[in-house]
């Protein structure tokens, strides 16, 4: 359901680029990127820290300003590459660079899942008492 909002936000963000923004003035567009993520998020969390509000509807409708905010980015990208790359060529250029996106964005979603988990990292336990043992036995006293 989550990536399905998310596609969905960026769809409508597309739609509102192309039939307003893509005729006006492409620096208000672009600024709102950093705008929407930054004070959504802070929305969240100032709620979350100060347990004002715990509604699971309303913290998805905030993630899909983050969405729109990928899609703005994913825009500031796609954008200048069509209007500088040669006529009639557009659609493979978009193409190529949606591909790359998604295939980049496949590859940071599956190995970010076991970054985190404690398995992946040494335990220091195991490694302390030889490296304490180690150092008292060359220390001078």
């Amino acid at each position: 359901m989550q990536q399905a909002m998310h596609y969905g936000m960026v769809i409508v963000t597309v739609l509102v680029w192309r039939y307003y923004f893509m005729n006006c003035a492409w620096r208000g567009f672009y600024a709102g990127c950093p705008g929407l993520l930054i004070v959504s998020q802070l929305i969240v969390a100032i709620l979350v820290s100060k347990d004002i509000l715990r509604d699971p509807v309303f913290y998805r409708i905030m993630t899909l300003f983050s969405s729109a905010s990928a899609a703005i980015g994913w825009l500031s990208s796609v954008v200048p590459l069509t209007e500088i790359i040669q006529e009639g060529s557009e659609g493979a250029m978009v193409g190529l660079t949606l591909s790359l996106y998604f295939l980049v964005d496949i590859f940071i979603q599956t190995n970010s899942v076991g970054l985190f988990e404690g398995s992946n990292f040494y335990n220091i336990a195991e490694f302390l008492p030889p490296l304490i043992y180690v150092v008292c036995m060359r220390a001078p006293f």
